[in-house]
């Protein structure tokens, strides 16, 4: 059975808390591209799943530095562009130890649809949740291994 928009984010989020990075990664499209709003809007190109699963590694080691435990998914709108192409409006919010909401991300993602379900094909960081974690992925970006500019997009 076809899992909803906002039930296959809650999976990304549970996969994010319990660590299972390359689990998560299987349900990306490759090669993906990121794009975040620091330094003038960075804009990734992820080659492979390992990659891809380094990448929300690293980000979530700045999570787990700023006192984050997990995230909660909210998908506020989706747009369906064709039968098998959709474009979702995610906030993730950060929570921390004691349940306590410390901020929130929005995020732009165009999914696919395909015979297992969905697929994320880019994410566009819209607002990071806050300066904290907007200076940590600044400075940790490039440790994200087969990561970086594509100079055909920049």
């Amino acid at each position: 059975m076809a899992c909803t928009v906002q039930q296959f984010f809650t999976n990304q989020a549970l996969h994010l808390r319990h660590g299972q990075f390359d689990v998560m990664a299987r349900s990306y499209g490759v090669p993906l591209v990121v794009i975040m709003p620091t330094g003038g809007r960075d804009v990734s190109l992820l080659p492979s799943r390992a990659a891809v699963a380094a990448f929300f590694r690293t980000k979530f080691e700045g999570l787990e530095e700023a006192g984050i435990d997990y995230l909660r998914a909210m998908v506020s709108e989706v747009e369906t562009v064709s039968e098998r192409r959709h474009a979702a409006t995610v906030t993730w919010y950060y929570v921390d130890g004691n349940g306590a909401r410390q901020g929130e991300t929005r995020a732009r993602y165009f999914l696919g649809r395909r015979s297992g379900g969905l697929t994320v094909e880019m994410i566009e960081f819209e607002r990071l949740a806050f300066d904290a974690i907007a200076d940590w992925v600044a400075q940790h970006e490039r440790k994200v291994p087969g990561a970086g500019i594509d100079p055909r997009l920049a």
